[in-house]
């Protein structure tokens, strides 16, 4: 789940709280965005909201790429360096599987996950595995769920991707996948973490 920084931890609870009470539900987290992200139904996940404010305003459309982009003056008013989640690869629009499976994560990593993670945290991971996506559709792949240790070792020993296997970022971000894969509408053939 999203880690304020110390400066806002007060309102973390409050954030937290407003996830609550959303229209007819007691609980919008557990009761409409997680069963949507497992369910897959890309059409509805996507009309679905990222969140709520702590006044109850929406913090934007899940499928809406600039709602996205406005995530960090919410949850990190005070950040001196301007860090937003973007589901484009160089700037063109990704694979429709793969954005929403990168935003089941996102919001994953936001909102559901027992582990804590900083913003700066999502928007690394998010963008570490773009890197992987870019891998996957150059393979004609268009889905996380073909990651497997063959493939990686594929790559590694190929030297076809841009993916540094001697980084520990890669491993990093790859780890993501695994560590959420219970809340997400795919599952990685990784059967350990790496």
């Amino acid at each position: 789940m999203i880690k304020l920084p110390k400066y806002n931890i007060g309102q973390q609870d409050a954030l937290l709280s407003a996830q609550n009470h959303v229209g007819g539900y007691t609980n919008y987290l557990k009761d409409v965005l997680e069963p949507a992200i497992k369910s897959g139904e890309w059409d509805d996940f996507e009309a679905l909201d990222l969140g709520f404010s702590v006044t109850g305003e929406s913090l934007g459309k899940i499928g809406d790429n600039s709602a996205w982009r406005q995530l960090q003056p919410f949850f990190e008013p005070n950040a001196t360096k301007k860090d937003t989640l973007d589901f484009f690869l160089d700037g063109m629009v990704m694979e429709r599987n793969l954005t929403n499976q990168l935003r089941a994560l996102a919001l994953s990593m936001m909102w559901l996950s027992p582990k804590d993670y900083s913003f700066v945290s999502i928007v690394k991971t998010i963008t570490g595995l773009k890197k992987v996506a870019t891998a996957l559709l150059n393979e004609g792949h268009n889905s996380f769920e073909l990651l497997s240790f063959e493939r990686l070792e594929a790559w590694v020993l190929g030297d076809v991707t841009d993916l540094d296997f001697e980084r520990e970022t890669t491993y990093s971000v790859l780890n993501k996948l695994f560590i959420e894969a219970t809340r997400l509408p795919f599952n990685v053939s990784l059967n350990k973490a790496l």
